[in-house]
């Protein structure tokens, strides 16, 4: 009589079916993240070809114009005689430099003297910007020293004093402006450290993976380290009222550009070497202050960014776990997962060689100090990933911050409401004007013509 109904399902039975649809989920994410580390290193393939390219065309870029140099400077960076010397240096007919300082006490300005003296033909400023009030003191150094250009400035060109650029890294970054799509030129910075420390070695390979996602047709930004406009574009995109009440300078600048549909065209010629030595704490600041800058100038892009670092180190790590718990529950396939992790970690592998023939191609000179960075890049994504990860994260949260021991506060669209300098009063109330009277002006060489 009992011989025509089934048996009951055994427990495994149901274990197996209940696990069927959040595996089947799991597999789908794991998939998108095999997907993405295999895009992101073909990304890397291409930014090296594309690299390359552009550093055999350099013999050609033969721009002419008149080219202004700006170069906000505040104690004295790493190497800064080096730094400064590479600007002095440059294979360009017909440009002069203009120092923004602070003031005529800051250490930087007898650097400055002493490298210009040994360059007397190439016209040399340096502009005493004063205190900012109400704005990053960078910004506030832009916006003096570029409120009177003359009338035969073709190219206004910026720059940072931690750079070491080429000789020939002026007349790349000029070369391709008079293109009509074309807003700005850009290259990016490339950390060399001075010592071999984890945090500098940390910085530097998180810096660089960075940096290899600018290209030939991607929706680029402006690293103000290493950038340049036609004089008339920056006049009719008003940068300089854009920069008011801003903490910030390039974000700004690629935020302008984007809304007007204009092209930032990434130079690899203009990458820069920069001499790097912090300590862990530094290391922590610098990542946190760009990321919070980027939260608060491009937020789309921020949250982009931190969504797919999410996702990307999530899933190596769901990964890495899922074949333990999978095969405690008596399920099969563990190697699937298995497999997946091992194609991310390949990911980073390769991205990490693409980044290590790249610094040496473009660094030759530094590159005893970056061959310490090439077992972190090479076998050290998973690390690189979770340190860059965690700084990313805690960008989510304030707006304060401390840059160049000047203390800032900002609001939710990224002005500043109050600066804080470093005896330790605010500077003005924050409503106070953003422009005082013209910065000071020494004149430290010029050619023998005008001399």
């Amino acid at each position: 009589m009992d011989e025509g109904v089934p048996p009951p399902p055994q427990p495994e039975g149901r274990i197996v079916r209940m696990d069927a649809l959040p595996l089947s989920v799991w597999l789908v994410l794991i998939a998108f993240a095999v997907l993405q580390a295999i895009l992101a290193a073909a990304q890397a393939y291409e930014h090296r070809r594309f690299a390359r390219s552009r550093l055999r065309s350099i013999p050609a870029c033969r721009p002419a114009g008149r080219v202004i140099l700006f170069v906000p400077c505040r104690g004295r960076d790493v190497g800064i005689e080096e730094n400064l010397s590479a600007f002095f240096e440059q294979d360009y007919a017909d440009y002069e430099i203009r120092f923004l300082v602070e003031s005529a006490d800051d250490p930087v300005c007898r650097s400055i003297r002493r490298v210009a003296a040994k360059h007397p033909g190439l016209c040399t400023r340096i502009h005493f910007t004063g205190k900012a009030a109400n704005c990053g003191q960078k910004v506030h150094n832009l916006i003096q020293g570029t409120a009177e250009l003359p009338d035969d400035a073709k190219y206004l060109a910026f720059a940072d004093s931690d750079a070491q650029p080429r000789p020939e890294w002026l007349r790349a970054l000029v070369s391709r402006l008079d293109r009509d799509d074309v807003g700005a030129a850009t290259g990016y910075r490339w950390f060399v450290p001075v010592r071999p420390t984890i945090p500098n070695l940390l910085a530097t390979s998180i810096n660089a993976s960075m940096g290899m996602f600018l290209g030939s047709k991607n929706p680029n930004i402006v690293w103000g380290g290493s950038w340049a406009i036609q004089r008339r574009r920056f006049d009719e995109l008003q940068i300089r009222q854009a920069w008011r009440h801003k903490l910030n300078d390039d974000l700004v600048v690629t935020s302008t550009l984007r809304r007007r549909r204009l092209r930032i065209e990434y130079e690899p010629a203009c990458a820069v070497a920069s001499p790097l030595d912090l300590s862990a704490r530094q290391m922590v600041d610098f990542g946190r202050r760009q990321y919070l800058q980027g939260r608060l100038y491009l937020r789309r892009c921020w949250l982009i960014g931190l969504v797919l670092t999410t996702y990307s180190l999530g899933a190596f790590f769901a990964a890495l776990a899922a074949p333990a718990m999978i095969t405690a529950g008596g399920a099969a396939g563990p190697w699937l997962f298995a497999c997946a992790a091992a194609i991310i970690y390949a990911g980073w592998v390769y991205r990490g060689f693409q980044r290590v023939r790249l610094a040496e191609e473009l660094f030759p000179r530094h590159r005893r100090q970056l061959r310490a960075v090439r077992p972190l890049d090479l076998l050290g994504g998973p690390l690189t990933a979770l340190v860059n990860w965690l700084i990313f994260a805690s960008s989510a949260v304030g707006r304060r911050l401390v840059w160049r021991g000047i203390y800032y506060r900002l609001d939710p669209g990224g002005n500043v409401l109050q600066v804080r300098h470093q005896e330790g009063r605010p500077a003005v109330a924050a409503d106070a004007p953003q422009e005082t009277a013209a910065a000071a002006v020494e004149q430290v060489t010029a050619p023998a013509a005008t001399a």
